[in-house]
């Protein structure tokens, strides 16, 4: 009969290719979608359709920010009988997040989804999608059994999905919950294909426009992770019986620094390195200057992260992952993938500015 699978954040990035995994499973996967978005979802159920995806696949308007996620009472009742895996994926990203929206979506999202299916009589796990940047202003490791070390975020963004995490943690007791940590996602590794400038995009358009050759010095880790192996690296943990109850990083376990970063991304472009390296306490208050995210391409949120050498060892996740070929490859194996895939599909986005 197979598993139900329910999965929130659907038709997102990230969230598109976790359901193109349930859609390939023995059995059913129910996307909770916004009314806005369900036009885009069952156009991709159909593309899915069209490549042989065999799951049952249902779509339910939704909103995770409701008692009961916006569903009716027999509707939520169906699904609390039958589900046996959940993906909440759900969630507001912006570094430059107001704090009262972070609370309604990424904490009291959180909650009504953990409402929703926890206790489900057949449920076997709920992969909770967190972040690393729950680290806050935090330096050197922050392990995967670390939560709250005292650390303080460093906008809204991080401050409310540390409070979403804490909010898993509490239940842990009673609803078995996998919390997933992913680093900064970036395009996937095989294509390039990415949705929107964002992270270390703001970097390309930097290089783009020539402004690469004055660059902030740092030896601090860039910590970029593929879509590609964060949805394998996830689904292939969810599915292991004991990973219920644990931290898992979904990182690269040796990531290039911000330095090695410019220069493979330069040469990536074709462009020259930097020949002028700054202090990022030096060059920092540029990108705080009116118009210096129009003109640079990189906002002050983003620019932020240089000053912050924090590493993410992921030890349960190696070992969780040892033997199932699932890797994560190194920066200069795609890098040339992502600009080229940025160069034809997101450069139009990128003329236009920043979207602060």
């Amino acid at each position: 009969m197979g598993d139900l699978v329910f999965i929130t954040g659907v038709p997102g990035f990230i969230g598109k290719r976790v359901a193109s995994w349930a859609l390939r499973r023995p059995g059913e996967a129910v996307l909770l979608v916004q009314a806005r978005f369900r036009e885009a979802a069952e156009k991709f159920v159909a593309a899915e359709r069209t490549l042989g995806a065999p799951a049952r696949a249902t779509i339910l308007e939704g909103d995770i920010t409701k008692p009961g996620l916006g569903l009716t009472r027999e509707v939520l009742a169906d699904v609390r009988a039958r589900v046996t895996l959940g993906v909440h994926l759900a969630a507001a990203y912006d570094l430059a997040l107001p704090r009262e929206v972070g609370i309604k979506i990424n904490v009291e999202g959180t909650h009504n989804v953990l409402d929703a299916l926890g206790g489900a009589p057949q449920l076997k796990r709920i992969g909770y999608f967190s972040t690393t940047a729950i680290s806050g202003d935090r330096t050197g490791p922050f392990r995967e059994s670390d939560y709250d070390l005292g650390q303080k975020p460093k906008n809204g963004y991080e401050e409310t999905k540390f409070l979403a995490e804490g909010v898993v943690r509490e239940r842990w007791h009673r609803v078995p919950v996998v919390i997933f940590r992913p680093t900064i996602v970036v395009g996937d590794s095989r294509t390039g294909e990415a949705e929107k400038i964002d992270g270390p995009y703001y970097a390309f358009q930097m290089i783009e426009r020539g402004l690469q050759l004055v660059a902030a010095s740092s030896r601090a880790k860039f910590h970029l992770v593929p879509v590609d192996f964060v949805v394998r690296a996830m689904t292939t943990i969810l599915e292991r019986e004991d990973a219920a109850g644990k931290v898992f990083h979904l990182a690269d376990p040796a990531p290039v620094t911000f330095d090695e970063f410019i220069d493979i991304a330069c040469t990536a472009f074709g462009k020259r390195t930097p020949v002028l390296r700054l202090p990022p306490g030096l060059l920092g208050p540029v990108f705080k200057l009116p118009g210096a995210a129009k003109l640079t391409g990189v906002p002050e949120q983003s620019f932020a992260y240089t000053k912050y050498p924090v590493e993410y060892p992921c030890e349960n996740t190696l070992a969780a992952l040892a033997g199932t070929g699932v890797e994560c490859p190194r920066f200069a194996e795609y890098a040339t993938k992502l600009i080229r895939y940025y160069q034809e599909h997101l450069k139009k986005e990128a003329t236009a500015g920043p979207r602060w």
